[in-house]
């Protein structure tokens, strides 16, 4: 299984080299739990312009590739196991404002980005 670094991951989503309208952290992890709990798979060439907002990311080296997309992947991996194996354990990463509120909105709207794509279904 692949490294998982959410500070690199987080990093990147948020830097000036991703684009700009590419999912952030939360976004991103809602997303994936909507992969993982949808009717159906989705392919790599169908979630990943939803991922990156339809532009082509921008990536330091082949090794920044690996760091981002193995953590993505990593990351969606780690949800299936904790859906399989141990529901009540799975961990969402929300975003906390600075009154120590969760944000759940960022979550819930890449989940239904998944949704949208298995609508028929």
């Amino acid at each position: 299984m692949p490294d998982i670094d959410l500070e690199a991951q987080d990093e990147y989503l948020m830097s000036d080299t991703s684009p700009e309208d590419c999912m952030l952290l939360s976004d991103l992890d809602g997303f994936l739990t909507g992969m993982v709990l949808g009717p159906g798979p989705i392919s790599m060439d169908e979630r990943m312009p939803v991922v990156w907002g339809d532009k082509e990311p921008e990536f330091e080296s082949e090794q920044h590739v690996q760091v981002i997309l193995g953590t993505i992947m990593g990351r969606y991996n780690e949800i299936a196991t904790a859906m399989e194996s141990d529901p009540d354990r799975f961990e969402p990463i929300f975003y906390e404002g600075s009154d120590g509120t969760l944000i759940v909105t960022g979550w819930a709207a890449g989940f239904l980005d998944a949704v949208k794509l298995r609508q028929q279904a």
